[in-house]
């Protein structure tokens, strides 16, 4: 699930949680290791020789395919003069190289391009214009491009060798990109590209005016982040602007800031470009450090967990024992939730944003995650979104069940706690007044 991002504020003084304790990476969505075994032998065992073929594609123009007709790519990393491979271990899993054998040629193209290369385990890899080839373990039918412009290295090959989109015209700014808001237990918000690589900003440029002062070599460790015709951002996209670098290319500005990719980062997720030369930092949602700005939504517990209140019975609650719960105006079926701005401020959701523990009493099957209109991916509990009540101020708290008569303890299953309070419904419209819940502090 994609997160998004629509600022809030959540006052300090209102909830006093560890806000960034926990979230680094949704739940109960892909966990930002891509490739499961099985696919990972699966595509190393069709990446065999065999005929290579010129395709047409209608966004790319001529790109070159395998027998079974799955899109294969180069590398910017490697060389093709002299020809030299740089992906082995993780990364050729993620893209298995095409092996070249006795029965390998190319259709529709000059034969004279196809090479071969002898890789670090001493198995031949297929070079054309003496780009090493290669296949990407996430196309799963012929015909996917879901590596075009992954980690900005790697991109679909032409007859010729180059880069597929550069020869056709199109690529990045015709394809367009996007720009996603996520969570780091360390960072707090942050934005990634569209694979959900990390992005940061450097001290050494500028953003009034925006100007970038990374090229060269610099540019090789961080690649800049190239604009396009259209980017998509579920943050503040009025933020959102371009800077013409030294070479004559756009590069996407947040706030002004020119933004980069980090060599280094080879997994999404990863920040290892953070305070890299004190002058290095993961960019927020609004352009400036994301080390130095606090969470707008939400809260992200460690784990769950069962407590027998009482007098509402067995409830769930996170790992500090804080109660949780349920809001009436939300759906299960489908799972949809409906507190936002101020409501989410007295109802900080449980954001899905990392892998949880779940003690005795918890079923794990119940949790699952969906996508809120803040965009942040929100916990759900047999379907029910789940939330922690502002008025909560100690473990064992149940100020918020019934208020409004709307909101609910909820129960290990996901279904209202029974018991307590749920008559007098607070007359404040977040919630915010005196429910008659308990308070069964442990």
């Amino acid at each position: 699930m994609r997160r998004e991002n629509r600022i809030y504020s959540l006052a300090a003084g209102v909830l006093g949680l560890a806000l960034a304790a926990g979230c680094a990476g949704a739940a109960f969505s892909d966990s930002g290791a891509p490739y499961d075994s099985g696919e990972e032998e699966q595509a190393a065992d069709e990446a065999g020789g065999g005929a290579l073929k010129v395709v047409e594609n209608e966004e790319f123009g001529e790109i070159v395919t395998d027998a079974e007709g799955f899109t294969l790519y180069r590398f910017d990393d490697d060389s093709a003069d002299p020809p030299q491979s740089n992906c082995d271990g993780d990364c050729a899993e993620a893209w298995p190289p095409v092996e070249l054998t006795e029965d390998t040629t190319i259709e529709g193209a000059d034969a004279s391009g196809l090479g071969s290369v002898t890789r670090s385990d001493g198995t031949e890899q297929a070079t054309l214009g003496g780009w090493p080839l290669y296949r990407y373990a996430e196309d799963s039918a012929p015909g996917d491009i879901n590596g075009e412009g992954v980690q900005d290295t790697w991109y679909t090959v032409s007859p010729t060798g180059a880069k597929a989109a550069e020869e056709s015209g199109g690529g990045a700014s015709a394809k367009g990109i996007s720009l996603t808001v996520t969570g780091d237990s360390e960072l707090g918000e942050i934005v990634t590209d569209a694979e959900g690589f990390t992005l940061y900003r450097f001290d050494d440029d500028s953003a009034d005016p925006p100007q970038s002062n990374c090229d060269g070599d610099c540019a090789e460790a961080w690649p800049p982040v190239e604009s396009a015709d259209e980017i998509s951002f579920n943050g503040d996209e009025s933020l959102l602007g371009s800077v013409t670098r030294s070479d004559g290319t756009e590069q996407v500005t947040l706030d002004g800031w020119p933004l980069y990719r980090y060599a280094e980062d080879s997994a999404p997720g990863d920040t290892n470009g953070e305070g890299v030369q004190g002058t290095w930092f993961a960019v927020s949602p609004v352009g400036s450090k994301a080390q130095d700005e606090g969470w707008t939504e939400g809260y992200c517990p460690a784990g769950f967990r069962v407590h027998d209140d009482p007098e509402l019975g067995e409830i769930l609650v996170d790992n500090e024992g804080f109660t949780l719960y349920r809001f009436d105006d939300d759906s299960a079926d489908p799972p949809q939730s409906n507190c936002d701005g101020d409501c989410a401020e007295a109802w900080p959701p449980v954001l899905d944003m990392d892998e949880f523990t779940f003690e005795e009493g918890t079923d794990s099957s119940l949790f699952d995650g969906v996508t809120r209109d803040g965009g942040l991916d929100q916990v759900t509990l047999d379907g029910w979104p789940l939330y922690r009540y502002a008025e909560d101020t100690a473990p064992g708290d149940t100020n918020g069940h019934g208020a409004q008569g709307t909101w609910f303890a909820v129960t290990p299953t996901g279904a209202k706690a029974e018991g307590g309070g749920g008559g007098e419904a607070a007359e404040d419209g977040n919630g915010g007044g005196e429910p008659s819940g308990g308070g069964g502090g442990y």
